[in-house]
């Protein structure tokens, strides 16, 4: 209930009372609880797709009546890790603008979720299992090894927590021959330690770039790819402001992807170089 009051801006105890309200209408409890976690009530998922359908067919009824009037700004909601929006979506957000008036894009910070949640489009690093969602594998964002310059091993490192960096901090453990130095939640916090006590740390390469006072330390074994995936409701696939953001959204990751490898492969040449 606490995820889900953040996901839509209240409270807990309110999403606790609309629940019990919904249990009531319903007649049933609309979620079930098994192997240690909630989950939709199985009875309910042919009720929720229907609703899922309704509100997108709606949406894009409310997009096509916008479209009649020339100055109006429709808002197009995208949802996408801190990191994609800043450095890969931010990059091109002036020309899509201009090209596209009648659209205001929304940009959303969502780090963790692999759902659409309230927005119209998002980019996640794990589709959804299940749910009328149109998938799209388009991007990847790339990680590496970075630390101030001067930094020597055992001079420590920066991580983010386990929830992010879980399965790949046993291999930096072994690399660094120590714990992490400090756990952040974010990458621009981990640069500001970095930077701050001279420790190492893994950064999204497009990001390690623009820093010139940080650099690769490999080795090239601890770099680590995520696939990025656009998804959007199945039925927003005729609203022309969705089609046209995704088109947009797709172009931006895959031009991030062609500029991170040709950073990616600079940098280990640079490395290899200084061997």
């Amino acid at each position: 209930m606490t995820n889900a009051a953040s996901e839509i801006g209240t409270t807990t105890s309110t999403v606790s009372r609309q629940i019990a309200r919904l249990r009531e209408t319903l007649g049933i409890y609309p979620f079930v609880k098994a192997d240690g976690d909630w989950h939709l009530n199985p009875a309910l998922r042919d009720l929720v797709t229907a609703f899922e359908q309704a509100d997108g067919m709606l949406e894009s009824e409310l997009a096509r009546l916008q479209s009649y009037q020339p100055t109006a700004k429709r808002d197009v909601k995208i949802g996408a890790p801190p990191t994609v929006l800043s450095h890969m979506l931010s990059q091109g957000i002036r020309e899509f603008v201009k090209t596209s008036p009648g659209i205001r894009p929304v940009l959303e910070s969502r780090v963790h979720e692999s759902g659409l949640g309230t927005t119209d489009i998002s980019v996640v690093f794990y589709p959804p299992e299940s749910g009328r969602v149109r998938v799209k594998r388009c991007g990847v964002l790339d990680f590496a090894l970075f630390a101030p310059k001067g930094w020597r091993n055992g001079d420590g490192w920066v991580s983010l927590g386990e929830r992010v960096a879980g399965p790949y901090i046993e291999a930096r453990r072994h690399f660094f021959n120590s714990d992490p130095t400090v756990l952040v939640d974010s990458f621009p916090q981990a640069i500001r330690v970095m930077r701050d006590i001279g420790v190492a740390g893994a950064l999204p390469v497009i990001v390690a770039a623009q820093e010139p006072d940080i650099e690769l330390i490999g080795p090239a074994g601890l770099d680590v790819t995520r696939d990025l995936y656009v998804i959007h409701h199945e039925t927003r696939s005729t609203d022309p402001d969705i089609r046209a953001t995704v088109n947009w959204v797709s172009t931006q990751l895959l031009e991030a992807k062609r500029k991170t490898r040709e950073l990616r492969e600079m940098q280990h040449r640079f490395c290899d170089s200084l061997a």
